[in-house]
C-alpha cells in the first residue's frame, strides 16, 4: 500500500469557563505550508471564526504543532481537534501527542463518515469507529489507529484532562483514496445495468451518464470493471474497464448497451420435403422479438418464438438442396447458412427378394431413388427393422410379420414417401411333419424323404443346421435330399422357402458311426468259428458284423462298447472287423488275423527222458503266436517261438515210447505224430576196474541197462574219452583226470542219466623220492629200497624201463625190488599203481662191471664206477713220430665231487722201456709218464674230480682218454694181426688202382 503522509493543521477548540473567550493558537515556526496549522476555540453552540478547512488535500510533508496550555475541565466536553477534506476520502492513520502537564491526558478518537464540522457534534452522521487512549503525564506517544478508518471525510480528536499545563498534537498521518467510475450509455427509461469492479464491488446504474463505485482504492491498486447483469434484451460492453489506480480518480470507464443481432446454430430436422410444410425448430440466440423467419428466402409460416434461444415454424416449398434459415429481429438478421436441406421424395422401383415369410424377418433390398436419410421403411404398413441406407438408390431392412399376399414397400425420408406398390409378397412358412428314415450316420449321405406343407419353391433344406445336398421338391408336401455330416444326436430338419422356415424339430437323429478299437482274441483259425469280442463305441443297434468281408454268425451286442460273434472262414492274413449300424460302419482295420493251422515236420532231438525236461526244437510252419505245445498230451514248459518255422520247449514227463508233439496257435493245432520218443533213463550197476589214476586215461568197462544211444559218459563230472557202447548193458571209455576219491560214473542217453554212484575211485599217482642203493651193475640183481608216496597196491616196478625181477610193497611209502639188467647210466625207477605211475627220474645208476676186458688189455677202477669204458683207436692223432701200440683207453667214470679214481690197465705184454704215457687234456695230449706207476704190463694212474687231468667240468664225472705211445721208427711194434694185414693189403690195392686211373687219364 502506497502511503501519502499529509500533515494537517489541527483545529483545536478549547472551551474554558475560566477565560470565557476564544483562544487562537498560531502555528509554530518552520511549519510546511501544504495547508496551514491553526486552531480555533469555540463553544458548542458558537461557530468559530475564520476558515481552517483544507480545500485541496493532496498530501505532502509537514510538522504541524498545536499547543494547548489552558485548563480543560469536564465541563468542556467538546474540546477537540477536527480535520476534513470535502473533495477526497482519506484514511486517518496516526498522530503524535506530547503531554507536558502533571496529569493524564484522556483521548477519544472518532472517525466520522461525513459531518459538517461547524455543526454541533450531536449532528454527526455516522460514527464509523471510536478508539480510546490515555497519555500519561510528561510523556510523548504516537497514537496508531487500528480500527476501520477508511474512506473518511472527517476525523475528530476529543480530549479532556485536569490541570493541563501543556499539550501538543503533531505529525498527523493521512492516506488519500481514489475512486473508480466512468460513463454509461444506451439505457432506455426503466432499464438498468449492474457493473462489478474487481469481482465484488457491485454498482447498479439506472440511467445514462456518469457513475462511481462506492469503494475507493489505494493508489497502485488494480481495478477491473465487468458487466454483472445486462438490461433485458440488450448486451452491455465495457471499454477501458481495467487498469491501475493512480493519484487521481479513475473516470474514463465506458459502458455501452445495445440490442444484439440474432444467431442460428442449428435446425431440427435438418431437412424436409421440397413441397414444404416441414415443422422445424430453430435454435440460436437473441431470437426474442423476431419479426420474421425465412427458409431459402421464402417466409416460414406459423412462426413461434418460444424463447430467446428457440423458435419454430413450418417450411415453405423449396428446391432440392441446402437452404439458409434467417431470423430477423430489432438487432438485425443472423448470418447466412446451409442448416436446412430440401429433399426430393423417394421412389421405390424394386424389392429383392420379392417375397418372404408372413412371420417377417426377411432381409430385403429396396432399389429406388432419393433414399438417403430415410427415417423409416414399412412393408404392408408395418415398420421394417434393421433399416440400413446403403446409398441414395439402395436400402435394406428386415420385413415385419404380415398377412399372406402382396404388400406395399414404403420408404419415408425427409423428402416424403414413395408411391404405394405391390412389390413384396408375404408367403406362408413351410411345415415339416415327418422324416424317413428317422436316423442316419454322422458322416452324412443318408437319403431322406421329408413330409410337410408349403414345401413348393423351397430354396434349401438343412439338417442340424447344415445344408442337404441333392434337394428335390416332389410336391408341396414332399421333398427329398441327402443329409450332410452332423453331430451325434437329434437334428432339426428345416425347409426354407420364400415363406420362411418350418419350426425347429427333432425329427432326424444323427447316429455316430461305430468304431472298433480292439478285437479279442486278435487272431483265429482260417477255418473260422473263433469266438471274438469286439470293443469300440456306438455299437448299439448294429445290423451286422463282418470279418474280412464275410458275415460273422451269432452276433450279440452286449453294450454300446462291446459285441461278440463267431468268425467266418477266412484266408490267412489280417482281416478288417466291420460293424454296421444306422450310423454307418467303422473304419477298415487289421484288428483280426486269420492264422493257418500249424504243422510240425521234425523234432530235435527225437527222443528224451521219460522224466521230462528234454529241450527240444520243433520245426514246422505257422508256429508264430503258439499258445501252447504238448508232448504226449502233456504241456511243454519254457515254450519259445523263435520264428514261424521253429519253436523250442522243455518236454514234460512221459511214458517210454513214441509221443505226439502238438503245437496250438490261433490257427488251430497240427496233426498228431510220433516225432518224439520217450526213453527210459540208463542205469549203471558196476565199473571195472573200480579205480584208476587221478591223471585219468584209465580204461573202464561200465555195466548197466538202457545204455544204447548214450551221448556221453562222465566220471566225477568230467567227460570220458573213447566212449564205446558195446550193448544196451555195456560200455567202455577212458577216464578223465580227477581228484583222489570216489567218483560217480554217469551215462547220458536220450532217456536221461543214471543215478549218482561211487562205483569208481580216483587214486593219486605214486611218487618216488629216493632209491637205495642209488647204483648197481648193468647185469642187474641189485636189491634196492624205494621210498615215496602212494605206493600201496603197486602193480609193478620198473628200473630203466625193465621190470624188477621181484618186488614187494612194505607200506604206502616203501617198496623193494631186485633190479633187472640195464644199460650203463642213470635209470628211472617207476612204480605203477591204480593211480598211475610216478614221474620219471634218475634215482638209479647202472655201472659197467669190472674189469673191462678187450684184446688190447683189461682195466679196473677204484674210487668210482665206469659209466662207459673201452679200448679204441685214438680219435685224436698221436704226436708226430709216435703211435699207440694198444690204442687208447677211453672211459667215463662217476665219483663223488672232488673224489679220486684210480685206473689200473693191464696190457697184453710188457711195453718198451721208452714208452711214454699220454693223457688227453683239453683236447691236447699231455705226457703223464711221470704220473703213472708201471709194473710189467700193468699201468696205474689216478685222476682227481675237478683236479689235474680232469678236463670234464661236470661235477663227479671224469672223462679222460689215456694210452701208451712208442716211436714209430725205433720202437718195436706189435705183430699185426690178420685183420691188420688185410687192411694193409686193401690199402695197397687202393693205391695201385689210383695210380692206374691217373695214368689212363
Amino acid at each position: 500500500m502506497k502511503m501519502k503522509n499529509i500533515f494537517i493543521s489541527a483545529l483545536l477548540a478549547i472551551s474554558s469557563q475560566a477565560f470565557g473567550a476564544y483562544l487562537n493558537l498560531q502555528p509554530l515556526a518552520n511549519q510546511s505550508v501544504n495547508g496551514f496549522c491553526g486552531a480555533a476555540h469555540y463553544s458548542p453552540n458558537t461557530p468559530p471564526t475564520g476558515n481552517f478547512l483544507y480545500a485541496g488535500l493532496t498530501g505532502g510533508t509537514a510538522s504541524c504543532r498545536t499547543d494547548v496550555n489552558s485548563f480543560v475541565s469536564s465541563a468542556n466536553p467538546y474540546n477537540r481537534l477536527s480535520f476534513s477534506n470535502t473533495s477526497r476520502f482519506f484514511n486517518f492513520q496516526s498522530f503524535q501527542v506530547n503531554n507536558t502537564t502533571g496529569g493524564s491526558l484522556n483521548l477519544s478518537v472518532q472517525s466520522i463518515s461525513n459531518m459538517d464540522i461547524w455543526d454541533d457534534p450531536a449532528n454527526i452522521d455516522v460514527v464509523v469507529a471510536t478508539e480510546n487512549f490515555t497519555v500519561p503525564a510528561n510523556t510523548t506517544q504516537t497514537i496508531t489507529l487500528n480500527g476501520n478508518h477508511l474512506k473518511l471525510k472527517t476525523a475528530i480528536i476529543n480530549f479532556s484532562a485536569t490541570n493541563i499545563a501543556g499539550v501538543s498534537f503533531r505529525n498527523f498521518s493521512v492516506e488519500v483514496l481514489s475512486s473508480v467510475g466512468g460513463n454509461v450509455s444506451g439505457l432506455a427509461a426503466g432499464e438498468a445495468v449492474t457493473l462489478i469492479n474487481n469481482g465484488s464491488d457491485n454498482k447498479t446504474v439506472s440511467a445514462n451518464g456518469s457513475f462511481t463505485f462506492d469503494t475507493f482504492l489505494e493508489s497502485g491498486s488494480i481495478y477491473s470493471v465487468t458487466v454483472g447483469t445486462n438490461p433485458p434484451g440488450k448486451i452491455c460492453s465495457v471499454t477501458r474497464g481495467s487498469g491501475t489506480v493512480g493519484v487521481s480518480n479513475v473516470t474514463n470507464v465506458a459502458v455501452a448497451c445495445a440490442v444484439p443481432a440474432p444467431t442460428v446454430s442449428s435446425v431440427s430436422p435438418t431437412s424436409g420435403t421440397t413441397t414444404g410444410g416441414t415443422s422445424i425448430t430453430i435454435t440460436g440466440t437473441n431470437l426474442t422479438g423476431a419479426t420474421g423467419i425465412t427458409v431459402g428466402g421464402a417466409a416460414c409460416t406459423g412462426v413461434t418464438i418460444t424463447s430467446a434461444t428457440s423458435a419454430t415454424c413450418s417450411t415453405p416449398a423449396g428446391s432440392a438442396g441446402t437452404a439458409s434459415i434467417l431470423v430477423t429481429t430489432a438487432g438485425g438478421t443472423n448470418a447466412a447458412n446451409t442448416l436446412f436441406t430440401y429433399v426430393a421424395a423417394p421412389t421405390v422401383s424394386a424389392v429383392s427378394p420379392t417375397s418372404g415369410t408372413t412371420a417377417g424377418g426377411t432381409s430385403i433390398t429396396i432399389t429406388g431413388t432419393n433414399l438417403t436419410g430415410a427415417t423409416g421403411i414399412t412393408v404392408g404398413g408395418t415398420a421394417c427393422t434393421g433399416v440400413t441406407i446403403t446409398s441414395a438408390t439402395s436400402a435394406t431392412c428386415s420385413t415385419p410379420a404380415g398377412t399372406a399376399g402382396t404388400a406395399s414397400v414404403i420408404v419415408t425420408t425427409a423428402g416424403g414417401t414413395n408411391a404405394a406398390n405391390t412389390l413384396f409378397t408375404y408367403v406362408a412358412a413351410p411345415t415339416v411333419t415327418s422324416v424317413s428314415p428317422t436316423s442316419g450316420t454322422t458322416a452324412g449321405g443318408t437319403s431322406i424323404t421329408i413330409t410337410g406343407t408349403n414345401l413348393t419353391g423351397a430354396t434349401g433344406i438343412t439338417v442340424g443346421g447344415t445344408a442337404c445336398t441333392g434337394v428335390t421338391i416332389t410336391s408341396a408336401t414332399s421333398a427329398t435330399c441327402s443329409t450332410p455330416a452332423g453331430t451325434a444326436g437329434t437334428a432339426s430338419v428345416i425347409v426354407t422357402t420364400a415363406g420362411g422356415t418350418n419350426a425347429a424339430n427333432t425329427l432326424f437323429t444323427y447316429v455316430a458311426a461305430p468304431t472298433v478299437s480292439a478285437v479279442s482274441p486278435t487272431s483265429g483259425s482260417t477255418a473260422g468259428g473263433t469266438s471274438i469280442t469286439i470293443t469300440g463305441t456306438n455299437l448299439t443297434g448294429a445290423t451286422g458284423i463282418t470279418v474280412g468281408g464275410t458275415a460273422c454268425t451269432g452276433v450279440t451286442i452286449t453294450s454300446a462298447t462291446s459285441a461278440t460273434c463267431s468268425t467266418p472262414a477266412g484266408t490267412a492274413g489280417t482281416a478288417s472287423v466291420i460293424v454296421t449300424t444306422a450310423g454307418g460302419t467303422n473304419a477298415a482295420n487289421t484288428l483280426f488275423t486269420y492264422v493257418a493251422a500249424p504243422t510240425v515236420s521234425a523234432v530235435s532231438p527225437t527222443s528224451g527222458s521219460t522224466a521230462g525236461g528234454t529241450s527240444i526244437t520243433i520245426t514246422g510252419t505257422n508256429l508264430t503266436g503258439a499258445t501252447g505245445i504238448t508232448v504226449g498230451g502233456a504241456a511243454c514248459t519254457g515254450v519259445t517261438i523263435t520264428s514261424a518255422t521253429s519253436a523250442t520247449c522243455s518236454t514234460p514227463a512221459g511214458t517210454a515210447g513214441t509221443a505226439s508233439v502238438i503245437v496250438t496257435t490261433a490257427g488251430g493245432t497240427n496233426a498228431a505224430n510220433t516225432l518224439f520218443t520217450y526213453v527210459a533213463a540208463p542205469t549203471v550197476s558196476a565199473v571195472s576196474p573200480t579205480s584208476g589214476s587221478t591223471a585219468g586215461v584209465t580204461s573202464i568197462t561200465i555195466t548197466g541197462t538202457n545204455l544204447t544211444g548214450a551221448t556221453g559218459i562222465t566220471v566225477g563230472g568230467a567227460a570220458c574219452t573213447g566212449v564205446t557202447i558195446t550193448s544196451a548193458t555195456s560200455a567202455t571209455c577212458s577216464t578223465p583226470a580227477g581228484t583222489a576219491g570216489t567218483a560217480s560214473v554217469i551215462v547220458t542217453t536220450a532217456g536221461g542219466t543214471n543215478a549218482a554212484n561211487t562205483l569208481f575211485t580216483y587214486v593219486a599217482a605214486p611218487t618216488v623220492t629216493a632209491v637205495s642203493p642209488t647204483s648197481g651193475s648193468t647185469t642187474g640183481g641189485t636189491s634196492i629200497t624205494i621210498t615215496g608216496t602212494n605206493l600201496t597196491g603197486a602193480t609193478g616196478i620198473t628200473v630203466g624201463g625193465s621190470a624188477c625181477s621181484a618186488f614187494s610193497v612194505t607200506n604206502s611209502t616203501t617198496a623193494t625190488c631186485t633190479t633187472p639188467a640195464g644199460s650203463a647210466g642213470t635209470a628211472s625207477v617207476l612204480v605203477t599203481t591204480a593211480g598211475g605211475t610216478n614221474a620219471a627220474n634218475t634215482l638209479f645208476t647202472y655201472f659197467l662191471p669190472i674189469p673191462i676186458v678187450s684184446a688190447n688189455g683189461s682195466a679196473t677202477i677204484t674210487g668210482g664206477n665206469f659209466l662207459a669204458a673201452q679200448f679204441s683207436s685214438a680219435s685224436r692223432a698221436p704226436p708226430t713220430g709216435k703211435t699207440f701200440p694198444y690204442g687208447v683207453f677211453e672211459f667215463t667214470a662217476q665219483t663223488t665231487s672232488g673224489g679220486t679214481v684210480s685206473i689200473t690197465i693191464t696190457y697184453p705184454q710188457a711195453l718198451p722201456t721208452n714208452t711214454r704215457y699220454l693223457k688227453l687234456i683239453n683236447d691236447a695230449w699231455a705226457d703223464w709218464t711221470n704220473l703213472v706207476s708201471v709194473s710189467g704190463n700193468t699201468v696205474t694212474y689216478s685222476v682227481v674230480d675237478g683236479g689235474t687231468g680232469d678236463s670234464n667240468s661236470a661235477v663227479g664225472l671224469i672223462t679222460d682218454p689215456f694210452g701208451p705211445v712208442i716211436d714209430v721208427a725205433t720202437d718195436a711194434a706189435p705183430i699185426p694181426t690178420l685183420s691188420e694185414w688185410a687192411m694193409i693189403f686193401l690199402a695197397s690195392l687202393m693205391a695201385m688202382f689210383a695210380i692206374f686211373t691217373t695214368r689212363r687219364r
